[in-house]
């Protein structure tokens, strides 16, 4: 699992084992990225695409040549799918930087600079291509050791530097996740925001561990070595290990039980459950959308009454947990 750089700039100029370009099928010059890296990589780069590649390549797929004048060794050539023609289908994206590092691991690369695939002239939705590239490269399983997401602009850099601050919060809520599918429905959590109002945090525990009427964040538990306490001003530290984007829900969840002990299976909260089920839901696809979207607690408190909000000050409003 490479860790990811954000950059911001021209790709071009990057010094990296590869640079991967955003090609169309055919493999040759056009605007955008591909445009740009053409123009420096110089005439021998489109001379090896149309004699290495003659029939192009698929929405998906990638493919390498040498890199010319540029910098890198090599050049990854990717093509990803076109949204403004209804090629919507996410995989494609997802199958256009996986096959990229696959490619990266039979060259050998060990730094790679992608730029984001799709989210230029061919109209991705800027925020859902930056949590694909994130999420996809992450938890990729390759040699590559470090990955350059290039952005060109500030909001394109803003949103990749935005969608890995998140990471590790959305790690710990799928690792909740995770948890509660495994039967464990006495896990509670509080979502929100800190005094500063700077840092998001969460606290986990089992109900079994909380006073009547304990208010968010659960402040006075019976006991406190069993709440595991996030926030944001801890960057990727999560209990007694760390959590990034290249964590998996299932190792989020066992930082959850290091700390917070194997919850007692009964009694079964089932409403409590497909309500958390609902609520991650909605928080990765609103994040995807919008490029945050972490729960924060209603004004009361949040339980038992009182809408939480996907990412504060949104009016994005979701229904407080039962009772």
């Amino acid at each position: 699992m490479p860790a990811i750089i954000a950059l911001q700039g021209d790709i071009t100029r990057t010094t990296v084992d590869a640079i991967v370009n955003a090609a169309n099928t055919s493999l040759g010059g056009g605007a955008g990225v591909n445009g740009a890296v053409h123009a420096a990589g110089g005439p021998g780069l489109l001379a090896e695409t149309r004699l290495w590649y003659p029939h192009g390549l698929g929405t998906g797929d990638a493919a390498w040549t040498t890199a010319g004048d540029l910098p890198a060794r090599w050049v990854i050539h990717t093509v990803g799918p076109d949204h403004r023609s209804g090629q919507r289908d996410r995989a494609l994206l997802v199958s256009g930087y996986r096959r990229s590092l696959e490619v990266a691991d039979a060259l050998g690369a060990r730094t790679v600079a992608f730029p984001l695939l799709s989210s230029g002239i061919f109209g991705w939705p800027l925020h859902d291509a930056v949590r694909t590239a994130v999420d996809t490269i992450a938890l990729a399983r390759t040699d590559v050791r470090e990955a350059y997401l290039v952005a060109h602009g500030d909001q394109a850099f803003r949103a990749v530097r935005t969608a890995l601050g998140v990471s590790t919060p959305l790690r710990v809520l799928q690792g909740l996740r995770e948890l509660y599918r495994r039967g464990y429905q006495q896990l509670r959590f509080a979502p929100g925001m800190d005094p500063s109002g700077a840092h998001w945090r969460i606290a986990i525990t089992t109900a079994g561990n909380l006073r009547p009427g304990d208010p968010v964040p659960f402040d006075t538990p019976r006991d406190e070595s069993r709440v595991l306490r996030y926030s944001t001003a801890d960057r990727t530290l999560v209990g007694r290990g760390e959590v990034t984007a290249g964590t998996t829900p299932a190792e989020a969840a066992a930082l959850i039980l290091d700390r917070v002990g194997t919850p007692d299976p009964e009694p079964v909260h089932p409403r409590y459950t497909a309500w958390f089920a609902s609520l991650i839901a909605e928080v990765e696809t609103t994040t995807s959308a919008t490029g945050q979207a972490l729960p924060v607690t209603g004004g009361d408190g949040g339980h038992g009454g009182g809408n939480w909000e996907l990412g504060r000050g949104s009016g994005h409003r979701h229904p407080a947990p039962p009772r």
